[in-house]
């Protein structure tokens, strides 16, 4: 006959393998809650937002707050949003991302083909135009006519004699002479 091993052996044997998985799953328990603990619900929009809408924000719902860097979600939402010149962005744990931001002010419209590129003091443009704009914004126009179609937001003019005049207007106005 078959001998069974006796009782107190036999549950020597088991109580290694369970408590080493109940440790396993009680670890991966709690990475699992810490992990949707924090996770960004919440996103705060503050700053010159004005009616603009801000693209972007709706992909850092759902992201980790602990693995992400604040450069991350900045570097994000510029990408969306290339007319802001500034961006701030800060984690409120649990689950609530601050975003301040602000937008690149015009400072010159430089005359293209279909209308105007409004650009800020670096030569960013800020926004196209196909009426003039105000008179509070002057006007350039540049000996070589610009197509509107080859150029998009947030793109920057690279020519120099463009942000030279950016520059000279941009002193002028900090000297409180308008033109």
């Amino acid at each position: 006959m078959q001998q069974i091993e006796s009782s107190p052996k036999f549950i020597h044997k088991l109580v290694k393998p369970l408590v080493s998985l109940g440790i396993f799953f009680g670890v991966l328990l709690a990475l699992w809650i810490v992990d949707s603990t924090y996770r960004v619900r919440n996103i705060d929009v503050s700053g010159s937002i004005k009616s603009r809408a801000v693209y972007g924000l709706e992909s850092l719902y759902g992201q980790s707050m602990l693995l992400h860097e604040t450069e991350t979600f900045s570097q994000h939402i510029k990408r969306s949003n290339p007319t802001l010149s500034s961006i701030i962005v800060t984690k409120s744990y649990p689950n609530t991302l601050k975003v301040k931001l602000a937008y690149s002010r015009p400072v010159a419209a430089l005359q293209v083909s279909n209308g105007f590129f409004l650009l800020d003091e670096t030569g960013l443009i800020v926004e196209k135009q196909s009426s003039s704009p105000s008179a509070a914004i002057p006007p350039i126009q540049y000996y070589q006519q610009f197509s509107a179609s080859d150029y998009d937001l947030g793109t920057n003019i690279s020519a120099q004699d463009i942000k030279g005049a950016l520059f000279f207007l941009k002193k002028l106005q900090s000297l409180g002479i308008t033109i």
